[in-house]
């Protein structure tokens, strides 16, 4: 219940609001955090607060016209659940600042539920490399791309000495467990891609940034596997037969998006795909041993045999 006697100004409701905030161990807000949140409970759709001010010589005086009661929002079990789940779907993107905020958000609305209703069992399980280099470049870069920020980048190929170079980031993508910083290269004019393990320091540059305006990240990616791709690289047509035992696997998770099913040869089925012949798409097929012939095209079919030739060698 809220009392309409009592007459705040906005001043003594900010000391009130932080002293609060300062036992939750939660950061302090502004008088103009206030005054915002005092008009958002004028305008609350189905309970409005009837908050009304008056005047006093330079000071304005905040009050109830009549007694209230804030209904709180409620969570059931079934919502903390799908808060636990959205969580553990967040929790991957680890270094990014949202998934400490989405947590402490979670653990408000779940001091409403008693500790029988939030014993929940894990129920999605990912893969997680715990020693995962680089990921404490995720929240800067993020940072960068966001204010587009150019940035010098100290980076360690693995057999080579450190190298600069000035990138203007564009996009973050996730591949095999690994981050992959993609940008324009200042030097060479290009688009560039920085694993985030290989990065050693990151300092801004005071130069003017050059935004992604020819790219679409989502089709730049349709057309491969993985995150290798040069400027002269286009799709080309592969063809694969698969012995029946594999079949179902390839035929329900495609190797790519571009997967079509011909008719089968014998005891054998056959699978096309156009797509960006990279390490990534070769090290997929190899994968699958003996399981996959690859017929076409021959270039490809000749290398993958060089590298099986290889790696028997190893074991004779």
């Amino acid at each position: 219940m809220r009392q309409s006697a009592r007459r705040w100004t906005a001043k003594q409701l900010l000391e009130k609001v932080n002293a609060y905030l300062l036992e939750c161990e939660e950061a302090p807000v502004t008088v103009r955090t206030i005054q915002k949140d005092l008009l958002f409970l004028q305008s609350l759709p189905h309970n409005p607060a009837p908050i009304a001010f008056v005047e006093t010589g330079r000071e304005r005086f905040y009050y109830y016209e009549e007694a209230y009661v804030l209904e709180q929002p409620a969570i059931n079990a079934d919502e903390s659940f799908a808060l636990a789940l959205s969580q553990a779907v967040l929790e991957q993107m680890s270094g990014f600042p949202l998934v400490k905020e989405f947590a402490r958000l979670r653990h408000k609305l779940e001091k409403q539920l008693s500790e029988q209703q939030l014993q929940q069992a894990a129920v999605l399980l990912f893969e997680h490399n715990p020693q995962l280099k680089g990921i404490e470049w995720l929240e800067p870069l993020f940072e960068a791309i966001r204010a587009q920020t150019v940035l010098k980048i100290s980076y360690q190929p693995y057999d080579t000495a450190v190298i600069e170079k000035v990138i203007h980031p564009w996009w973050l993508k996730q591949f095999n467990q690994r981050w992959f910083l993609f940008g324009w290269n200042e030097a060479y004019n290009r688009l560039d891609n920085s694993p985030l393990d290989r990065i050693i320091q990151l300092s801004p540059v005071s130069i003017t940034y050059h935004p992604n305006s020819s790219i679409n990240p989502q089709q730049y990616f349709n057309d491969m596997v993985g995150v290798t791709r040069y400027a002269e690289d286009v799709p080309q047509q592969v063809t694969i037969r698969v012995k029946a035992g594999r079949w179902h696997y390839i035929h329900t998770k495609p190797l790519h998006p571009s997967q079509q099913s011909l008719p089968p040869d014998n005891d054998h089925h056959l699978f096309r795909y156009r797509v960006i012949i990279n390490k990534e798409w070769m090290s997929l097929l190899l994968s699958f041993g003996a399981d996959v012939e690859v017929l076409e095209p021959f270039s490809l079919r000749e290398a993958l045999q060089q590298e099986l030739m290889k790696a028997a060698g190893l074991y004779k």
